[in-house]
């Protein structure tokens, strides 16, 4: 299964704290969803996300634009999503 991440710098001091909702999410998904592939979409100024095994970068910084990239069965999910149990039949 593959979840991919959309997460673009923002000129805020408020990133550093989706960083660490993404830490906690991509943990719970290692834990909960074995052989997950897990994807950081992104542009082409933001830092790579930690424990992903993959970065997509576009040169925009709009969601729906970025996730329009992307080909093949992904699920897509916010920095502040736990799993508490695999998800891979979804």
């Amino acid at each position: 299964m593959r979840i991919a991440y959309f997460l673009a710098s923002p000129p805020n001091e408020k990133y550093s704290d989706y960083v660490r909702l993404a830490a906690l999410s991509i943990a719970s998904a290692r834990k909960n969803v074995p052989g997950a592939h897990i994807i950081h979409l992104t542009d082409w100024n933001t830092p790579r996300l930690s424990g992903v095994d993959e970065v997509a970068r576009v040169p925009t910084s709009q969601r729906a634009l970025a996730q329009a990239q992307v080909v093949g069965e992904v699920l897509f999910v916010d920095v502040d999503t736990i799993f508490q149990q695999d998800v891979s039949h979804v």
